[in-house]
């Protein structure tokens, strides 16, 4: 038998149909956003909207530590956290924006600093 487009095409089709119709659901958190702006009440309720569970956040952490010897300042971060928690969202925090005693740079996090 000679294969052409159109056979091929129709074995493939053949194959999707015979495929078990039990495949495993998706994990749960599964679609998720990495917003570039704040979010608000609104934010969120269009996000679980449309099937969002999960929100990647940066957590700035100059902006928590901004010198080696002060206290944290987590409200910028709390904030954000709380209102991803009151939109039912889970949110997936990661670090960027090391503080000047860490490194000169903002985009260059070191792993090797005490």
């Amino acid at each position: 038998m000679r294969w052409n487009k159109a056979s091929f095409s129709l074995l493939l089709a053949a194959l999707f149909l015979l495929a078990p119709a039990s495949a495993q659901a998706l994990p749960r958190g599964f679609f998720g956003i990495a917003p570039q702006t704040g979010i608000g009440p609104k934010d969120t309720a269009r996000m679980r909207g449309g099937g969002i569970e999960t929100v990647r956040m940066p957590l700035h952490w100059g902006g928590v530590q901004p010198t080696p010897r002060g206290g944290f300042n987590w409200t910028t971060f709390d904030d954000a956290v709380a209102t991803a928690a009151a939109g039912r969202l889970e949110v997936l925090p990661f670090l960027c924006s090391p503080p000047r005693w860490v490194s000169r740079r903002e985009t260059r996090l070191r792993s090797r600093t005490p």
